[in-house]
């Protein structure tokens, strides 16, 4: 769902380059250094049941060196939060992070690895249901 527009959204500005250090939900062993985008749910307002709203998580993983991991970490943090737009046809209204960098592991080959949460507000229109836009 976000995650395919949030990869173009990252390569546009320059974090990473898809297939070969950025990919989408499935988290290849090589190279060292790299960033996966998974969808996940999303805690949902309740005000959101009411409007043309809908709330779509995105997990992301940062492994590789502490260098490595504190550069891409600090890129996502100043890239993805409030971020609106289109992408991959959904309409994106706002953008939270809903964990901060949390520390897993370090694997058998020595690399860290890291997990960053975001909330992701959008719009996907045409709900019968749901008639009114939800302004956060």
């Amino acid at each position: 769902m976000i995650a395919t527009g949030l990869k173009d959204y990252l390569e546009a500005q320059s974090v990473a380059t898809f297939g070969t250090d950025l990919f989408i939900s499935k988290f290849p062993d090589t190279p060292d250094n790299a960033l996966c985008i998974f969808d996940q749910t999303a805690p949902n307002l309740d005000e959101m049941s009411s409007y043309d709203a809908n709330n779509f998580g995105t997990k992301i993983l940062v492994r590789g060196t502490y260098s490595f991991c504190k550069t891409t970490v600090l890129a996502l943090l100043r890239n993805i939060p409030m971020l609106s737009g289109e992408y991959d046809s959904i309409r994106i209204i706002d953008t939270r992070i809903e964990s901060f960098p949390e520390f897993i592991e370090v694997d058998k080959k020595g690399r860290r690895l890291y997990s960053l949460n975001f909330s992701h507000y959008c719009n996907i229109g045409n709900n019968v249901n749901r008639k009114e836009t939800y302004t956060p």
